[in-house]
């Protein structure tokens, strides 16, 4: 760019903070601080944090900066371009086309098959338990097996405070809380031979901290649950599941709240709601936390287990309002907190790739 002020350029890099209060595009060859003042309002669909790699039009000034006119996220490919780009240097994530027409007709055949997604179970609430009793209740009282959902997907928190917060005995508390979903469950005898039962951790399940991927729940507080349910599974946070040809990934976190709180750009005049924003974000940046890393610890080697390459279905447990959306053939929902939105849940449907609030 030197000595080319005046003219209008389009750049592709990433926004940091490499002085304090002062947001530059940063690529591999330099770097450049930006003025976002003539930007308002032109500002595309997104959460623009520190880390976030961007498309900026605009002008080099006198002074040496780059005055932003636009704003925007890297475009985005449509889902199912995944399966075929690059196949070949990803053999876990993409399939032979033939194997995946045959996961195609598995899907189609089992049009009943469902995933039922709860978040934030907070089992140290009163009433908690009956109002998982209910849903299984319900669940139970389906007379055909196949009819039964594949999966219960239960994500944490499975307490309302951090453990080490919690009471005089926090350990024994919380283990006492999982025992008696142990007991609840172990009930309905239909559900425990034909439903998987996925644990996800959240912030406050131990002993997670606030460093992503989180391990799963130790076994320590979980032996009951693991001795009275065959198909118990606890996984790491997130996790990704597979069913057919279709990648679920699962994030339990309050991201909406965080990315906002860390915003290098106004939000002021940006159009479309928040949660779209959020999606669009994260599957344009291709990552579950596009942030530094001291805004969003990380285990960088397992950093991996965040990316979101190809495009998958994506279920984000987040404290925000329930929501559902699809965007660029991936869709997205939140079933938000159990709790806090009136015991209210998401069924989701692989065959036709549909979601039920309920």
């Amino acid at each position: 760019l030197r000595g080319r002020v005046g003219e209008e350029f389009l750049l592709f890099g990433m926004l940091s903070q490499l002085e304090e209060g002062r947001i530059f595009l940063e690529e591999r060859d330099g770097s450049i601080p930006l003025d976002l003042s003539t930007s308002v309002g032109n500002v595309a669909p997104g959460l623009f944090t520190e880390n976030a790699f961007v498309l900026a039009r605009g002008q080099l000034t006198e002074d040496k900066l780059f005055k932003v006119h636009q704003l925007a996220m890297p475009p985005l490919k449509p889902a199912d371009a995944g399966h075929t780009v690059h196949a070949r240097h990803m053999p876990a994530a993409n399939m032979p086309q033939t194997s995946r027409e045959t996961l195609l007709a598995f899907e189609q055949r089992h049009r009943d098959a469902s995933f039922v997604f709860l978040s934030d179970l907070h089992l140290d609430r009163p009433g908690m338990l009956s109002h998982l009793q209910t849903i299984f209740d319900g669940y139970a009282s389906i007379s055909d097996p196949t009819q039964l959902p594949v999966a219960f997907v239960l994500m944490g928190s499975f307490c309302s405070h951090p453990i080490y917060m919690h009471g005089h005995h926090p350990v024994d508390q919380y283990k006492s809380n999982m025992n008696q979903l142990a007991d609840l469950i172990s009930q309905y005898r239909t559900l425990r031979e034909h439903c998987r039962f996925v644990f996800v951790p959240g912030p406050n399940d131990p002993w997670s901290g606030d460093t992503l991927p989180q391990r799963p729940i130790p076994a320590t507080f979980t032996e009951k649950l693991r001795m009275r349910l065959r198909h118990a599974i606890f996984t790491s946070n997130p996790c990704r599941i597979r069913y057919g040809s279709q990648d679920i990934v699962v994030f339990r976190s309050n991201l909406l709240a965080r990315m906002r709180r860390y915003c290098v750009v106004s939000m002021e005049d940006k159009k479309g709601a928040l949660s779209q924003q959020l999606v669009q974000t994260i599957l344009a940046q291709g990552h579950l936390t596009p942030m530094p890393i001291y805004r969003q610890p990380i285990f960088w080697r397992v950093d991996h287990a965040l990316r979101l390459y190809r495009t998958p279905d994506l279920v984000l447990g987040d404290q925000a309002s329930p929501f559902s959306m699809t965007q660029h053939g991936c869709l997205c929902f939140n079933p938000g907190s159990f709790p806090g939105n009136a015991h209210s849940w998401y069924v989701y449907w692989p065959a036709t790739r549909s979601v039920e609030f309920r």
